[in-house]
């Protein structure tokens, strides 16, 4: 589109051409386009991929050492055999590129910075700066972690992970013990609220105990719906003889939890914690 500008006027001494644009008129000024974030040229996901042969990915620098299961945390007791099963589980590993990582996670960036190069078993001639993740995430927890960071579509991971309670704890433990994304965080805490009226009590209990010993302000929402499930299921965790570390005080905070939550509602009709279900 052009337009004429009511201040333009040809002289007859200006050039040619000149005076031929000035008669058209001007260009308008056009909306300023915002750039399309296209990520398709960046193909990080591919370079996650190692190939059946063994063979680590391109200026792969960094190794996850991941156990193939998770294990349960010590806070509450489990069968010895199960532990004793995973404990003896396979270490995978995982490679990724620091340069990558390190901006998803503080931890990363300064673990990483403090890292040296060493050889890895199994990959000849392979070197790398070796992370060893907590043995209670799985290789497939952290794999959604990763590819999360690395920016690839995990929405239907996501959605599996949604329904499965045991992962989602192991997310969440990975997101505070690593300072992950919160949008991580507020995924995996917000989908562990939705199951725990479904979960067994040990579960609840497990999520209770982690939301405490890590204090962190995000996770309230985790406190209030696990304290609340806890304390509905405080029986049949006795019933079932299930070995808790300090129940007087587990049950006691979280007692005080679900009093602190109705004070705050104080002047109203009491409600469940907000994001469960009864």
């Amino acid at each position: 589109v052009w337009c004429k500008s009511s201040s333009s006027s040809s002289r007859s001494e200006d050039p040619l051409l000149q005076r031929l644009t000035t008669r058209i008129g001007y260009p308008v000024v056009r909306p300023a386009a915002s750039l399309q974030r296209v990520t398709r040229h960046l193909d990080l996901a591919s370079m996650l991929l190692q190939d059946h042969e063994g063979v680590a990915p391109p200026y792969a620098d960094v190794a996850f050492r991941v156990a193939a299961y998770g294990r349960t945390s010590s806070r509450c007791a489990t069968p010895a055999a199960t532990l004793k099963a995973q404990d003896d589980g396979e270490i995978l590993t995982m490679f990724a590129h620091r340069v990558v990582v390190a901006g998803g996670s503080p931890v990363f960036f300064e673990s990483l910075q403090r890292c040296h190069m060493e050889q890895i078993p199994g990959f000849q001639g392979m070197q790398a700066c070796i992370f060893r993740v907590d043995s209670s995430i799985s290789v497939r927890t952290w794999r959604f972690v990763i590819y999360y960071i690395y920016g690839v579509d995990v929405d239907q991971e996501a959605t599996r992970l949604a329904r499965s309670a045991k992962e989602l704890l192991e997310l969440v433990r990975a997101c505070c013990m690593y300072s992950l994304p919160t949008p991580i965080l507020s995924f995996a805490e917000a989908s562990l609220c939705n199951l725990l009226s479904s979960v067994p009590a040990s579960l609840a209990l497990e999520a209770f105990v982690l939301a405490q010993e890590y204090g962190d302000e995000r996770l309230r929402a985790l406190r209030e719906d696990a304290a609340y499930w806890v304390v509905r299921g405080w029986h049949d965790l006795l019933r079932e003889g299930r070995q808790v570390n300090e129940p007087a005080c587990i049950l006691s905070t979280a007692l005080g939890m679900i009093e602190a939550v109705l004070r705050q509602r104080a002047g109203g009709t009491p409600q469940k914690p907000s994001c469960s279900r009864v």
